[in-house]
């Protein structure tokens, strides 16, 4: 028997690119999907285009209702997928037309726990930007220096890492998605394939563009002190500012303030001269 693949797709009133979304998941070059798409009582044609697309396609499967969070859309849509492998889709981004073949091929190859793949950054009017490739995303450090990788439309995971881990966390808002990623760490493997499995886009409308300041406090709430002393060993307080100064994702000089007074509050870190 074929591996079935669960994608998830939140979405608010996001008529403008929610074709785009699910056509690109309906049209994949593998064709044992389960597509669930959590709608959060879109109050424009939203819905309207997603029951069009359920109505020729018994792999989509549309649910709205009222949400407090994205967190807790994608949490709904865990807990609905059957599949062998998951991921999720956000409602204005896209895959490339063979990325789940791609994906079922490396698992059946060698079995995955969690695989992260190259992302297209494209602007609103989908023209290309950047490639980002997160090639040390299998390396823990990596994430604790220069956050949050890559975004999860290019990340797939085992039902057994799921199952495993959980599901994301409902009190944060910002950052659900790299707390879990360093949740998934703990246990299991994150591997990395050299291939665009999405495209991403960038926008001033996003939390990243508009929210950075408490998006560093979330981040510091969650951190993993003791490991990160561990990952640093014997370097000066000096030597990871260096680090951290390579980090694009972060205001640095506020992240590097909050920190600081973060580990010397909770006794994880000693400065050495």
């Amino acid at each position: 028997m074929s591996i079935l693949v669960s994608i998830i797709t939140p979405c608010l009133n996001s008529e403008k690119t929610i074709e785009r979304t699910v056509l690109s998941v309906l049209n994949q070059s593998y064709k044992n999907i389960q597509y669930i798409v959590i709608d959060g009582k879109s109050s424009d044609k939203t819905l309207e285009i997603l029951q069009k697309y359920q109505n020729i396609d018994s792999r989509l499967f549309v649910f709205s209702e009222k949400d407090n969070s994205m967190t807790e859309a994608l949490n709904r849509g865990l807990r609905l997928a059957k599949g062998d492998i998951v991921a999720s889709l956000n409602a204005d981004d896209w895959y490339e037309l063979d990325a789940i073949e791609h994906i079922v091929n490396l698992h059946n190859h060698k079995p995955i726990d969690c695989l992260i793949g190259n992302t297209r950054y494209v602007s609103e009017d989908e023209e290309s930007l950047y490639l980002g490739k997160p090639w040390v995303a299998s390396w823990l450090p990596a994430w604790y220096f220069m956050g949050c990788l890559t975004p999860e439309s290019s990340i797939f995971y085992s039902a057994a890492c799921i199952k495993g881990v959980g599901y994301f966390n409902e009190n944060l808002k910002y950052t659900q998605d790299f707390e879990y990623y360093l949740r998934i760490f703990k246990n299991y493997k994150i591997s990395y394939t050299n291939k665009i499995l999405s495209n991403f886009t960038l926008s001033n409308n996003q939390y990243s563009s508009r929210f950075h300041d408490e998006m560093e406090l979330e981040v510091l709430s969650y951190i993993d002190y003791k490991l990160l002393r561990k990952i640093i060993g014997g370097s000066s307080f000096g030597s990871l500012i260096r680090v951290i100064l390579g980090v694009r994702a972060y205001k640095i000089n506020r992240f590097i303030s909050h920190m600081y007074n973060f580990l010397l509050k909770k006794n994880n870190f000693e400065v050495k001269t």
